[in-house]
């Protein structure tokens, strides 16, 4: 029986990370204006979020005027969330300044749990890609891959 090819593979595996058809919607933490991220870290804060949204988007501001941290952590939409970061040009998430905004954006189930931005919205894409070449490169998955191994040892 002939193996497919790694292209094949790698190709399934790009549109699959491509294409997020979920049975589940995304569940992100949600809290407004929290002073502090412990108010936000309960189970009874972690949502579904409604069909639609498909990221988890966290807002941290400080603000020298008010001396005020302010914590809001809510589901969104990708797009809508890296908008948001990029239009924070006036107020950059710079903790040394005197007022500061960090926005960060994640697409997995509670991965906005922490209050310092964690960020991660390509990664899966880019370890998905490298995996991708590697299998293409070297033949991962075709019987004569294994097999030099294999042949080696005799």
């Amino acid at each position: 029986m002939k193996m497919p090819s790694p292209l094949y593979a790698s190709v399934f595996v790009l549109i699959f990370n491509f294409c997020p058809v979920t049975l589940a919607s995304l569940k992100c933490y949600e809290c407004d204006n929290e002073l502090t991220n412990n108010f936000c870290m309960s189970d009874l804060n972690l949502h579904t979020c409604e069909q639609g949204l498909d990221t988890c988007q966290t807002i941290v501001a400080y603000s020298e005027v008010s001396e005020k941290l302010s914590i809001i952590k809510t589901c969104s939409v990708n797009a809508s969330c890296h908008t948001q970061i990029q239009e924070n040009t006036d107020l950059p998430c710079d903790k040394r300044r005197s007022s500061w905004v960090c926005t960060s954006c994640c697409h997995e189930d509670g991965c906005n749990i922490s209050g310092q931005g964690h960020t991660r919205p390509l990664s899966t894409f880019w370890m998905t890609l490298l995996s991708a070449l590697i299998a293409v490169e070297f033949g991962i998955g075709q019987p004569r891959f294994f097999a030099q191994f294999i042949n080696k040892r005799r």
